[in-house]
């Protein structure tokens, strides 16, 4: 996983969620559910950042 201060740049953000698309399509591969699962959540948490959501508010 990556930690992140919440101010990514577009080639972070690119670059971050590419690799986490190939680790969830690799473990997809391997039916690795636990991984691909856990991927899942960090593309989730990943899209919000992006978005500049903000954790616990409606936007």
């Amino acid at each position: 996983m990556f930690r992140t201060n919440g101010n990514l740049q577009a080639s972070s953000e690119t670059e971050l969620a590419d690799h986490c698309i190939a680790a969830y399509e690799f473990a997809k591969k391997t039916n690795s559910s636990m991984v691909q699962y856990l991927m899942s959540m960090a593309l989730i948490e990943l899209g919000y950042q992006i978005a500049g959501f903000e954790k616990g508010s409606v936007q």
